[in-house]
């Protein structure tokens, strides 16, 4: 795959991930994503129990798109800058950020 084709295919994952999961926050009160533990608090109790769903999908989307298009242009701008960094890492570098990461969830 080419490098623009790939790029498109990260982005487009990236974006569909934050956008569908909004669905089942509102209308089931079940978070698809960590993200859309808010969606749940703010769109299940106060909006679909009373019948204004549409009013709570209509600000989730709004919201998931400036925050995706925002998203993409700085995924798109940081990595020509990150490309060099983590091509000049290796197995023993990403152990350590792994368990950095682990350490971090731990704590």
């Amino acid at each position: 795959m080419d490098e623009y084709s790939a790029m498109a295919l990260i982005l487009g994952l990236a974006s569909v991930t934050t956008t569908s999961d909004t669905i089942p926050a509102v209308l089931f009160g079940i978070p698809g994503t960590v993200g859309a533990i808010i969606t749940v608090e703010d769109g299940y109790p106060p909006l679909a129990k009373r019948n204004l769903a549409a009013r709570a999908f209509g600000a989730a989307y709004s919201a998931s798109m400036l925050g995706g298009i925002f998203g993409a242009i700085v995924l798109l701008v940081s990595i020509p800058i990150m490309q060099p960094l983590m091509l000049m890492l290796k197995t023993p570098d990403f152990l350590v950020i792994s368990l950095f990461g682990f350490l971090f969830v731990s704590v």
